[in-house]
């Protein structure tokens, strides 16, 4: 947040007098008034005067605190207006109700010009003497201003971070962004910066190449790390190569779809299995900060399967949708390679301790379900003349296939 540099003095609306008795002369005007006189216009203004000359230190403080619970619970500075007469019905013996006066106007130049000022300058401080730090960056564009919006998050080894401040600019290029940095962290002892985080686009990457050269002229050839682009975004993308090959993300979908602004669905699912938990969204592209998704799907899984067993049974309606068809197929695994007689009246904890690595629990290579797409291929592969696939190649196929489910499984049973 950036200072103006006109800034109004805090004086205008408030001061430490002691005197607590509001002014006697009057500033309204009557509707039936003749004009505005320079005598009337002179009162008028001394009144004004006299007004914030009368407001007691209590009085300021109660107008800041409403202020700070304003700006931290986001309301609008619009809600202020007449709330001072709305205290002076409420608390008709307060004092400090019949002096507070918060308007729309006040509270946003008490809160701009006089408490962000001040956490500012207190973050100044505390980034300035924790030690080494990293800037991190990003943009976004601004929907009111229609401008690219760059956003400046520092982190500390204390293991703690904060939201420093933010630039508007209409061209992102890499110069135009090393300009607005160093105007935003002009306050700061750069010489404690240890590296800059940020996400992959190339215009990032020239940045970073000249925010070194700038920073080895100003501190004696000192570099940041060069740690490439930003680590949060490779470990997101990292686990999403691990986990898509089972298809994971798409059961995780699928699950939280089903029930997503469908109320009869949701209604039929808590007749059902007595519960109102449902699963929770999904998010493609922060795979880290799934965990509490995969523990709710762990949580109701149960439920799901009792859901699914009576729609199945056509004791609710059978949802027609890509996501249940999406959940029968993950529930389907076992069926594919596991012999039928030791999945019936299995309960869920049983399911998950049976042990699938037995090949005695597995029926034979030939029953193997490896999908119509594929049985489909193998019969047209070996109706070819001249075929050189044999009944033992397709074996193979199946053993691997097998194997395959295996894993699956017992990635999900842990």
């Amino acid at each position: 947040m950036r200072g103006h540099n006109a800034q109004l003095p805090m004086a205008m609306f408030c001061t430490t007098s002691s005197t607590t008795s509001l002014p006697t002369t009057s500033t309204a005007l009557s509707s039936t008034s003749p004009a505005l006189t320079p005598t009337t216009a002179s009162s008028t203004t001394t009144s004004s005067v006299n007004r914030c000359t009368t407001i007691t230190t209590s009085t300021i403080q109660a107008e800041v605190l409403w202020c700070l619970d304003l700006a931290t619970k986001h309301h609008s500075f619009r809600s202020s207006d007449g709330i001072g007469e709305l205290f002076q019905h409420m608390f008709p013996d307060s004092e400090i109700a019949k002096s507070f006066a918060l308007g729309k106007d006040k509270t946003s130049y008490i809160i701009k010009f006089g408490i962000a000022p001040y956490f500012k300058k207190q973050l100044v401080k505390a980034i300035n003497n924790a030690g080494p730090f990293v800037l991190m960056f990003d943009e976004s564009l601004n929907q009111s201003s229609k401008k690219k919006t760059d956003g400046y998050t520092y982190s500390f080894f204390g293991g703690w971070s904060r939201y420093f401040g933010s630039e508007f600019l209409g061209h992102g290029r890499a110069d135009d962004l090393l300009q607005h940095i160093k105007e935003c962290v002009a306050q700061l002892n750069m010489t404690q910066l240890l590296s800059v985080g940020m996400d992959g686009p190339n215009v990032n990457f020239k940045l970073l190449d000249l925010l070194q050269k700038a920073h080895a002229e100003l501190y004696g050839g000192a570099q940041v790390l060069m740690v490439g682009s930003c680590g949060l975004h490779t470990l997101h993308n990292a686990m999403k190569a691990g986990f898509t090959a089972w298809q994971i993300d798409k059961l995780l979908r699928a699950l939280h779809f089903l029930f997503h602004n469908v109320p009869a669905r949701r209604e039929d699912y808590t007749n059902i299995t007595g519960s109102s938990c449902f699963p929770l969204s999904f998010c493609g592209h922060r795979w880290v900060e799934n965990v509490p998704v995969a523990e709710r799907v762990l949580e109701v899984w149960p439920m799901i399967q009792k859901y699914v067993d009576a729609a199945e049974a056509k004791k609710v309606q059978k949802p027609n949708t890509a996501s249940y068809d999406a959940i029968l197929a993950a529930q389907s695994l076992l069926l594919r390679f596991i012999k039928r007689e030791l999945l019936q009246d299995r309960t869920p904890l049983q399911l998950i301790k049976l042990d699938i690595s037995e090949e005695k629990n597995w029926v034979s290579l030939k029953r193997v379900d490896i999908g119509l797409g594929a049985e489909s291929a193998i019969k047209a592969i070996l109706g070819k003349p001249g075929t050189k696939i044999g009944e033992l190649s397709v074996l193979q196929l199946r053993k691997e296939c097998l194997q395959c489910l295996i894993k699956i499984v017992k990635k999900l049973q842990e």
